[in-house]
């Protein structure tokens, strides 16, 4: 997770600029600039088609070129025709057609997204080495940083935009020299692979124009029912905290997916074995997360922000609670994926996209940023629970009994004592000798997690040694 928390580190810094620099209402277009094409373009583009090609190319190494050409061709021709429609959108109702190509273009280079520079280095992934997609994801990091850096007193909507596209393009050049482009050469394509992407992949399309729905329309029912600076107030939390919170589960879920599907073909019970202790580990380091950030959120705000959203504690400290949720939620949904279950992750969706819906019209109305992140609270808790009744029933039996109430218990203690402390106005010092008494006792009482069980995911990594640097 070396390079992984570097990058980290480097955006974090580099969105300390920028929100310190935008007015909230400058963020809010810039937020919605950016959902904008990402509902449609990301997510027609995507198919939902990554788990799939990563799965079948760990399957079969021997037509791995011939399944990742073919996917390389049809995500181009998807996002060729999804962004001249929404550029054309755009340019009749007098938008910003340059801002929505750059970032359009964008997501189809960059290495924090997942078009076509993941298609290409999923020849690395599925191999489950990772040094490639980690150091070129370090180089679009730094340039990116430098950017925002020189610039930082000139930021605008256009301007980040411009920098997030400059950016990513060495990087992406970087992955297509390294791999001698073979991948973008048609003759590897092949016609009945790209039917095979297809309909594997349509399930899992229908999954992320759910999922990709109900993480957008937050923005859309706020902005009916509050202002622009409050879309803006809700865009700074997210990208802020967003990649916090993604990253624990998507690093475990890029080292132990290839792992998985090939257990699933040879030994199904060692592949839920792997599984559940995953979800498990993702439960115990994420709840840690939020516990940990809780206490930093006043001067994380401060800090990244210079002071700007200091009024708005409350949502950023209540957005942290959606990590386990959500780290449970991916981890499965990719696992899933990984034992060629893809249509039942659409129960997940579904229930992200009701919880959401119906929160945020309850919600939305009566307390405008802080029912967003509330509506989204709710729906993670809904969309989590939902993957872990769906995972029991995908393992027929093979689950351990007890998992979901032992994770229901555990993370609604960690929750609520945390939201009863906090309220009681104690020293944060006390909160956090109380918190991590609490947290070590019901993860042991609980059997959260096993030493044994940590040993053997350890070893998992270390098989690869390039897999430690995701």
């Amino acid at each position: 997770m070396g390079s992984q928390g570097a990058v980290l580190l480097l955006v974090f810094f580099a969105q300390r600029y920028i929100l310190s620099a935008l007015t909230p209402a400058e963020n809010g277009t810039l937020f919605l600039e950016r959902r904008l094409t990402e509902l449609f373009v990301g997510l027609i583009a995507d198919f939902g088609m990554n788990g799939v090609v990563l799965r079948r190319a760990a399957q079969q190494p021997e037509r791995r070129l011939e399944i990742i050409a073919s996917a390389a061709w049809l995500r181009l021709g998807l996002w060729g025709m999804m962004t001249s429609a929404v550029v054309t959108y755009v340019w009749a109702t007098h938008g910003p057609v340059l801002d929505v190509l750059m970032w359009s273009t964008f997501l189809l280079i960059a290495s924090r997204t997942t078009l076509l520079r993941y298609t290409l280095e999923s020849q690395h992934r599925a191999a489950s080495k990772f040094v490639v997609p980690s150091l070129v994801a370090l180089l679009d990091a730094v340039l990116f940083f430098v950017l925002v850096w020189f610039y930082r007193d000139q930021c605008s909507p256009t301007s980040v935009i411009t920098m997030f596209f400059i950016s990513s393009i060495p990087g992406f050049l970087a992955v297509v020299f390294l791999s001698r482009g073979e991948a973008l050469l048609p003759r590897h394509a092949r016609m009945h692979e790209i039917r095979t992407l297809v309909r594997e992949s349509t399930p899992m399309l229908a999954f992320i124009i759910l999922w990709g729905f109900q993480d957008k329309v937050d923005a859309a029912i706020l902005e009916v029912f509050a202002t622009r600076s409050d879309v803006g107030v809700l865009g700074a939390a997210y990208t802020s905290l967003g990649p916090v919170i993604s990253l624990l589960p998507q690093t475990l879920a890029l080292v132990a997916l290839p792992e998985i599907s090939r257990l699933i073909q040879s030994d199904r019970q060692r592949a839920i074995g792997l599984t559940s202790g995953l979800v498990r580990l993702t439960l115990l380091a994420s709840s840690a997360i939020a516990v940990i950030a809780i206490i930093m959120i006043p001067t994380f705000i401060d800090y990244v922000t210079g002071g700007r959203y200091s009024n708005s504690v409350d949502v950023f400290s209540l957005f942290v609670w959606t990590a386990p949720c959500i780290g449970v939620l991916v981890l499965i949904q990719e696992s899933l994926v990984a034992m060629g279950r893809q249509r039942d992750t659409l129960v997940i969706a579904v229930a992200m996209l009701v919880g959401t819906l119906a929160g945020g019209f309850i919600l939305v109305p009566q307390f405008q940023t802080l029912g967003s992140v509330m509506a989204k609270v709710v729906a993670s808790v809904v969309g989590a629970l939902v993957a872990l009744a769906v995972l029991s029933r995908a393992s027929h039996g093979l689950l351990e009994r007890g998992l979901i109430l032992r994770s229901v218990a555990f993370g609604v203690g960690i929750a609520g004592l945390s939201y009863v402390i906090r309220s009681s106005q104690l020293s944060m010092q006390i909160y956090a000798v109380i918190m991590a008494a609490t947290f070590v006792g019901l993860a042991m009482a609980l059997r959260i997690i096993t030493i044994q069980e940590l040993r053997s995911l350890w070893r998992m990594v270390r098989r690869n040694p390039e897999a430690s640097n995701t």
